[in-house]
């Protein structure tokens, strides 16, 4: 699906939601509303990760800052198994094939190609014509390779939260042409983990600025 946004004052807003609900076996006995939700801090030879845990309903969502704000592994607690429904979820190591979590595909989803362009299917280089100009740009988009920033992190007895942002650069706009800043808010609570993608468009882009999202949830 293609969205442009309207312009406004100040921004142009466009707004995605998404959320999975995980079906997970009670622990038996319910921790006190204080302790229920967390959100930790840890650190891998891979990078810094934040894990939001809900240790009631026995369920654990990790986002990668610095690997493109993705969802890096989600667990639940499975008759006291914890059981992983990402394909290769904490797994950096490189990899000839799909390297799994949960990517968040923008501005482009999947390859694109302009008409009279060769299409190689075994390269990750995609192009696209605009405005007289031809543009490089990743398969499936850019931000899923790019570190993000942590706005905050909070947990409470409503659940727990994760807000992370990126801004356009001279590199992404290298790449496409538009000033941006786009929110991603992970929140986990009651068993259920919710995705807002928010995309705001600059007030000083020259036209409505087009894109694509989604978010490869590799399960």
């Amino acid at each position: 699906m293609i969205l442009c946004g309207r312009k406004r004052r100040g921004w142009r807003r466009a707004i995605g939601l998404a959320a999975i609900a995980l079906v997970s076996a009670p622990l038996g006995t319910a921790a006190p509303s204080n302790s229920r939700y967390r959100v930790d801090r840890e650190s891998t030879p891979d990078g810094a990760f934040l894990v939001l845990r809900d240790e009631t309903a026995g369920v654990e969502a990790v986002v990668a800052p610095g690997f493109g704000a993705e969802l890096a592994s989600l667990r639940c607690l499975v008759r006291g198994q914890w059981q992983e429904l990402l394909y290769r979820a904490r797994d950096y190591r490189a990899t000839a094939g799909w390297r799994g979590k949960a990517p968040i595909l923008w501005p482009a989803i999947a390859r694109n190609f302009p008409k009279e362009m060769k299409v190689d299917l075994n390269s990750e280089d995609c192009a696209y014509d605009f405005r007289g100009r031809r543009y490089s740009i990743p398969i499936s988009g850019f931000v899923r390779n790019m570190p993000w920033n942590v706005v905050r992190t909070q947990a409470d007895e409503d659940g727990t939260v994760v807000e992370l942002t990126l801004a356009d650069s001279a590199e992404t706009r290298a790449q496409y042409p538009f000033s941006f800043r786009l929110e991603v808010t992970y929140r986990l609570r009651e068993g259920r983990l919710e995705l807002l993608h928010r995309v705001i468009a600059g007030a000083n882009n020259d036209g409505e600025m087009f894109f694509s999202i989604g978010n490869h949830l590799s399960t």
